[in-house]
């Protein structure tokens, strides 16, 4: 009579065994554009852009900060104006995205607790832009998680 034992499925997890798991870019302390839209990221290829947050590294103005969050020439893609101002947001205050894209930023969180955010989408060969309409002063950290896409590895983000 034949015993038959189960064996261990061995899966090999390492990096040149599975699909790219993801990268991060920081962009720190960038500040507000002035009246304009300037540029967070650039992305080089096909990502899928999987986080955005912002955290306040110099104390926001008192008055009018509602910048709106894009790619090259369409400044609201990722994230429209919040519906009330950030004015006056401390430092170490974190922005995240809207549940929708194209939705109204959220109320920046500045005390401890969990906010919810999506950000899952794909960008080709653009930069990731912030727009403001109105002087405004203070400066953000941005951090932006992604996974490159077709052809495998060739998407790249750089700060800028």
């Amino acid at each position: 009579m034949s015993s038959t034992v189960k064996g261990f499925t061995y899966r090999d997890i390492s990096q040149r065994a599975k699909p790219e798991s993801g990268r991060v870019v920081v962009n720190p302390g960038k500040t507000l554009p002035a009246s304009t839209t300037g540029n967070l990221f650039t992305v080089t290829g096909i990502v899928q852009v999987t986080f955005l947050v912002g955290v306040v590294s110099t104390i926001l103005q008192a008055a009018n900060v509602s910048p709106t969050l894009g790619v090259t020439g369409l400044p609201t893609a990722i994230a429209a104006a919040p519906a009330a101002p950030y004015n006056g947001t401390a430092v170490g205050g974190v922005i995240t995205m809207p549940l929708t894209p194209g939705g109204a930023l959220p109320a920046p969180v500045v005390a401890q607790g969990t906010a919810n955010g999506a950000m899952r989408s794909v960008v080709n060969a653009a930069a990731i832009t912030i727009t403001t309409a109105t002087t405004v002063t203070g400066a953000i950290t941005w951090i932006l998680g992604y996974v490159p896409l077709f052809p495998k590895g060739a998407g790249v983000v750089t700060a800028v």
